[in-house]
């Protein structure tokens, strides 16, 4: 079981009902849980961090000569399957 909790100073309290005896004894590994920003509240300096990760990460991106008509980034169509 996985239940989500907060230190209000002395102890810890669930952040929704437990369905567990009262004196039950249990084990907890405790660590914090990440705070899921929405992208629209990041910094821009976080957004820059995100992007500049995110593009160390894209490796050898062509793109054909078919693919590169300016022509081609205005039209909607149905992608390419197998280059």
């Amino acid at each position: 079981m996985t239940v989500d909790v907060h230190y209000d100073g002395a102890v810890l309290v669930p952040d929704a009902p437990v369905d567990l005896p009262v004196g039950q004894p249990l084990q907890a590994d405790i660590r914090p849980l990440e705070r899921k920003v929405p992208y629209s509240e990041l910094s821009v300096a976080e957004r820059l961090r995100r992007l500049e990760l995110a593009a160390g990460r894209i490796k050898d991106v062509t793109i054909s000569g078919r693919m590169s008509r300016q022509d081609n980034f205005y039209e909607e169509r149905e992608p390419e399957v197998g280059g």
